[in-house]
């Protein structure tokens, strides 16, 4: 036991040997010592090189991977056991194979997807999922809201574009001669614009602005808030027309005749009004004329003020005399934000005023006042007024050809009734 020649091979894997008659019993003969360590028996190097194989199919594999069966050919229950290849089984065994419990081998996919590692980035890559569910979701919303708004845009402009058209239009057609020296060679062609709408009654035009417009009045103040000159209602924009108001008479014969318009975000219609509250613009506009079929209206601006749209006190069309409107007009100017101190009011006998909102909330009115500084019959005056009279004499002969029709009518129903009666005598004779 002593010596070194009896010690037996101490290797990993081999049994511990007493001396030489253990060796001696299992018929192998013991080797002599080779570089000064003992060379294990042949019996012993094969035992341990099977145990070694058999340790290595059955070594703990990574962390991360299944562990593997040590019998990695064992059948299912039931079936018969397969031949033996004398191959390791591999890595990750088919989905048909079944670990020694009896337990199906997707339980090692099912460990590699479960693992503390790929759970983690699960986690992750579903919460990631979830976010870009929730973008693409607004994306899509923001995207119909920026069209749905682009769309209104588009129909806001259209708006704006074809009522300025339209009122082009009617200026053109009207022919207003506006550049002339003389207010009595200031005409319009009121034939053409009596048959675009019978409801005209004048035209209103401020040098230096975008007022240029006909003047209806309808049946109540309401009726040409949406419709325009040319009838058209209009969409989401709608600019209407300039409209005289109903408590006024239509031939202007009032003291004071108020007419409306809108306040355009475009600076049409009477938004021109609204920026005169400031004494500058006021200042640079002194002056307007208004248009009718039988007298041109010279106006000069008194004052501009801004009230509440319930403010009803400024609505007065008649007067007891010059003096109470002259004392109405001088009110209004003490009153306005903007106002005229050259004008004597003693020499106004009618005035115009012009209305409008003074908010986009329509909480406000926008008001100014004008009195008339000089008049005239315009040139085409005649004109106007010989086809009222030809209008009038062609109503007149219709009446008496109505008339005569009729008078004719009953004498041939009084011959035939008499030739009727003569028809009967005969018979009874």
């Amino acid at each position: 036991m002593n010596s070194r020649d009896e010690q037996p091979y101490r290797g990993r894997h081999a049994r511990p040997a007493s001396g030489a008659s253990q060796d001696a019993r299992r018929g192998a003969p013991t080797s002599a010592p080779q570089g000064g360590r003992r060379v294990p028996p042949a019996s012993n190097a094969s035992h341990s090189a099977d145990f070694g194989a058999r340790q290595t199919s059955g070594a703990r594999p990574p962390y991360g991977q299944p562990a593997q069966s040590r019998s990695g050919n064992r059948a299912r229950p039931g079936q018969a056991r397969p031949a033996s290849s004398g191959v390791l089984p591999p890595v990750n065994p088919p989905a048909d194979q079944w670990d020694v419990s009896g337990v199906s081998t997707n339980a090692a996919q099912n460990f590699n997807t479960y693992s503390r590692a790929n759970y983690g980035r699960q986690m992750m890559d579903s919460r990631n999922r979830g976010k870009r569910r929730i973008w693409t979701v607004v994306l899509v919303i923001a995207s119909l809201v920026l069209v749905a708004c682009l769309a209104i845009l588009g129909v806001i402009a259209w708006g704006y574009y074809s009522g300025t058209r339209t009122y082009d239009e009617i200026a053109q057609s009207a022919n207003v001669a506006t550049e002339a020296n003389a207010l009595a060679d200031m005409t319009v062609d009121w034939d053409a614009l009596l048959a675009q709408n019978p409801d005209t009654v004048a035209w209103i035009y401020m040098p230096g602005t975008s007022i240029d417009y006909p003047v209806v009045r309808g049946d109540s103040d309401e009726e040409y808030l949406r419709k325009d000159f040319a009838g058209n209602e209009g969409g989401i924009v709608s600019k209407g027309a300039i409209f005289l108001s109903v408590v006024n008479s239509p031939d202007f014969s009032d003291d004071n005749n108020f007419i409306y318009g809108h306040n355009m975000n475009d600076d049409t219609m009477f938004a021109h009004l609204v920026a005169m509250e400031d004494q500058a613009a006021f200042d640079a506009a002194r002056t307007f004329y208004v248009f009718t079929p039988t007298c041109n209206y010279r106006c000069t601006t008194l004052a501009l003020d801004v009230v509440a749209n319930t403010e009803t006190s400024i609505i007065q069309p008649t007067f007891a005399d010059s003096a109470t409107l002259a004392q109405y007009a001088q009110e209004r100017i003490d009153a306005a934000t903007a106002k005229a101190t050259d004008v004597d009011l003693g020499s106004i006998s009618k005035m115009f005023t012009l209305i409008t909102c003074g908010d986009d909330y329509a909480t406000t009115r926008a008001v100014l006042f004008g009195g008339v500084v000089e008049t005239a019959v315009p040139t085409n005056a005649q004109t106007a007024e010989t086809q009222e009279s030809s209008d009038q004499g062609d109503e007149a002969g219709q009446q008496e050809g109505d008339q005569s029709g009729g008078a004719s009518g009953e004498g041939q129903d009084a011959a035939s009734d008499e030739a009727a009666d003569g028809g009967e005598n005969q018979q009874a004779a």
